[in-house]
């Protein structure tokens, strides 16, 4: 069996797809599964679900779990695949860490986020990643632990990664003051601060916050898409106004006595 579905460590794939040793006309239909015959008495599985941001997974569908499930259910795993297919169903359960054993919490940052992104076979080996969002509540050491746990239970090994505290700022400071000032102004509504699972450029400093012109209250077509998803985009009138809005921005910062 091969295995491959993402593209990126932090985003939910919307695709993914299994070659087998199997007859693809005997192979049953299911929801978000393509079937189809790939030669040599081989078939090529694939499963289609809902891409997105892996710190915004509300309303994605992982399509690694939904091919893992097939794959389960139709008998196509031998042994040794068999236990690592299940590990991928218990990471892709839902997206908050819940079934992995990792849930976490906070009034600041909100529920962990845990999405398994990029499956690939590689010298004969499954390799899958998984990025953690996370809140105060809990450290990059536990959720280690716990998912090493949770791989050697089905005969896999885990290699963390990256391991980074989370960065807050004060919604109270003056500076997210002048920046939600300056947005109400030229965007003629008021702005909120919120905290997002994003490891964004403002971590590199010491008092910084992500401020950006995607606008939730803009109304986008139909074929665009989220963050890390197909067509992803931001309309040309959006980016004119944020341009606006950076140097005003940047001016009322720099009068700022801090």
């Amino acid at each position: 069996m091969e295995l491959v579905g993402g593209t990126v460590s932090n985003a939910i794939p919307g695709r993914a797809s299994a070659l087998v040793r199997a007859d693809a006309s005997a192979l049953p239909e299911a929801e978000r599964i393509a079937v189809e015959d790939a030669g040599d008495g081989l078939a090529r599985v694939s499963a289609s679900g809902v891409g997105g941001h892996a710190s915004m997974p509300e309303g994605t569908v992982n399509a690694i779990g939904v091919l893992a499930r097939y794959l389960l259910d139709a008998g196509l795993a031998g042994e040794g695949e068999r236990s690592f297919l299940e590990l991928l169903v218990t990471l892709t359960e839902d997206a908050y860490g819940r079934a992995a054993g990792v849930a976490a919490t906070d009034d600041k940052f909100g529920d962990l986020t845990l999405v398994a992104g990029v499956v690939r076979t590689e010298d004969g080996r499954f390799t899958q990643t998984v990025d953690s969002r996370f809140p105060t509540s809990t450290t990059a050491e536990a959720i280690t632990a716990r998912l090493a746990e949770l791989a050697a239970a089905h005969g896999c090994s885990y290699e963390a990664g990256r391991g980074e505290k989370p960065f807050y700022i004060s919604p109270e400071s003056p500076e997210i003051h002048a920046l939600l000032d300056t947005y109400a102004e030229y965007a003629g509504r008021e702005g909120r601060a919120f905290t997002i699972g994003g490891g964004t450029y403002a971590r590199h400093f010491a008092r910084a916050c992500a401020f950006g012109p995607q606008d939730p209250a803009d109304e986008l077509p139909a074929w665009v898409g989220g963050e890390h998803g197909p067509d992803e985009g931001v309309s040309e009138e959006s980016m004119r106004r944020a341009l606006k809005i950076y140097i005003v921005s940047i001016a009322r910062l720099m009068e700022l006595s801090l």
